[in-house]
């Protein structure tokens, strides 16, 4: 039921399910995360399944894993691929740029919004070897020159080539101008994180 959902501290989003292949969303507010169960089966009934007891972990995230970080909306890029709303982010704040034109890109949709601030980022998802892209664009008026802002990101607790010092400004040469860093990071634990 609603109501013993958020007891144990999930928002509670409605869906309409058209397939078996769809999917719907629950935040965990004690782990400040999203889940995105794979539905194969529902059956609505007036009581917890689960007693007094959480659920079982969700099934892991199987998907593109394309995130639109900073905006609520889902988005299909100029090649067909879905990119889903902000989730799997702690902390931070977010900020949707408008229609800004974004250089080295087809899709400035990608690069309009942004999370920033933020302490991590985790996806659930099959022990494995991944291919992570992340990409920036320096969109933000008060940075006019390299150095001002410079950050490094880590994966599974280390920071892979090209990903430590990342200056936007100078690598991608200048603001509003599309980068994308690359690298392939193992996953032993059954979920990515990023920091």
């Amino acid at each position: 039921r609603k109501d013993e959902f958020e007891a144990r501290g999930f928002a509670w989003q409605y869906f309409t399910f058209n397939n078996e292949n769809d999917r719907f969303t629950i935040y965990n507010a004690d782990t400040d995360s999203w889940m995105h169960p794979q539905i194969r089966d529902v059956l609505i009934s007036g009581t917890w399944p689960y007693g007094n007891n959480p659920p079982p972990p969700p099934p892991p995230y199987i998907g593109p894993g394309r995130i639109e970080a900073g905006s609520p909306d889902s988005f299909t890029d100029g090649a067909g691929n879905e990119w889903d709303a902000d989730a799997g982010f702690v902390g931070g704040s977010v900020v949707d740029r408008g229609a800004i034109s974004i250089a080295g890109t087809n899709d400035d949709r990608i690069y309009q919004t942004e999370r920033y601030g933020m302490t991590s980022y985790r996806a659930y998802v099959p022990d494995g070897s991944y291919t992570v892209n992340l990409h920036f664009a320096e969109t933000w008026t008060g940075i006019s020159s390299a150095g001002q802002r410079v950050f490094t990101v880590t994966a599974e607790g280390v920071s892979p080539a090209g990903w430590a010092n990342i200056d936007v400004f100078a690598e991608a040469g200048g603001r509003n101008v599309a980068l994308v860093k690359t690298a392939t990071v193992s996953v032993a634990d059954g979920q990515l994180d990023l920091g």
